[in-house]
């Protein structure tokens, strides 16, 4: 049996990189998280389990969101009648992702990031539920449930021109738990931001990384599926998994902080360097 599973791992992880299924991507799904697709004719539309949802303008209070359900985890080049011209899966580098995005999109009005798909809290039923889409937890119900008055998601502005090296904060490939920015190191924290500390507003990071708590580094497809038949290396790891979200100036500082939502949390960032 050892020699079976000794043969069969490496074969498991090749299919899986062949497919093009990311580490991130397979840990989800392994997390019980369902994949949800964006429908490319209406950029206000994805699919969830087979079913069709429009996200609303409605924004969603954070606290109203209960259970983690589903991950779209990526940037779409969108035109003004919100087809979707060419979409990008969320990786570490988002300056990269972006720009590479905007050159291979020629009538782009927007780039638009699509993170996560939630329950509402205390709801059992999905009718209703909530996505994390355009740098906000948006309302999205059962497209055949949208009535006259209800008024699709208004995308925020943004062109190719705009994506700048130095405008937006990146995460550092080398420890996931610090940011880059303008080459300076800044130092993610667990210390809260209060909500009237948060300044203008920078960029969306991406989605959900899982990573040695020890050294900050993002697991590999190999380490994240590794079996190990007697406790050892992988075992005794410390993982952690950090959902990114916006990073914001904070009002009123110097630029010695940056404030970085962590699993829906805004926390500092201190500069290091």
């Amino acid at each position: 049996m050892k020699r079976i599973l000794i043969i069969l791992l490496p074969l498991l992880s090749l299919t899986l990189l062949t497919t093009g299924c990311s580490a991130r991507t397979h840990i989800l799904k392994e997390q019980g998280k369902a994949e949800c697709y964006l429908d490319q004719e209406d950029a206000a539309k994805f699919i969830y389990k087979e079913q069709s949802y429009t996200i609303l303008n409605d924004t969603v209070d954070k606290n109203n969101s209960g259970d983690w359900i589903g991950f779209i985890s990526k940037y779409a080049a969108v035109t003004e009648d919100y087809r979707i011209t060419k979409m990008k899966d969320m990786d570490l580098n988002i300056v990269g992702s972006l720009k590479s995005l905007a050159d291979e999109s020629n009538h782009a009005a927007y780039y638009v990031p699509y993170l996560n798909v939630y329950k509402y809290k205390d709801r059992e039923d999905s009718t209703c539920l909530i996505v994390d889409a355009d740098h906000a937890l948006h309302r999205a119900v059962l497209s055949d449930y949208v009535k006259d008055g209800d008024v699709k998601i208004v995308f925020t502005k943004q062109t190719g021109s705009d994506i700048s090296e130095s405008d937006l904060p990146e995460i550092n490939k080398n420890d996931v738990r610090q940011l880059v920015w303008n080459r300076k190191l800044y130092q993610i924290t667990d210390q809260k931001v209060p909500d009237e500390k948060l300044g203008d507003y920078l960029c969306t990071l991406t989605g959900n990384i899982t990573f040695n708590a020890e050294n900050g580094r993002e697991l590999t497809l190999d380490e994240l599926t590794h079996i190990e038949m007697v406790p050892g290396y992988f075992s005794q790891q410390t993982r952690k998994n950090w959902i990114f979200g916006s990073v914001n100036k904070l009002s009123e500082d110097a630029g010695d902080r940056l404030a970085v939502e962590i699993n829906y949390n805004y926390v500092y960032a201190v500069l290091l360097k």
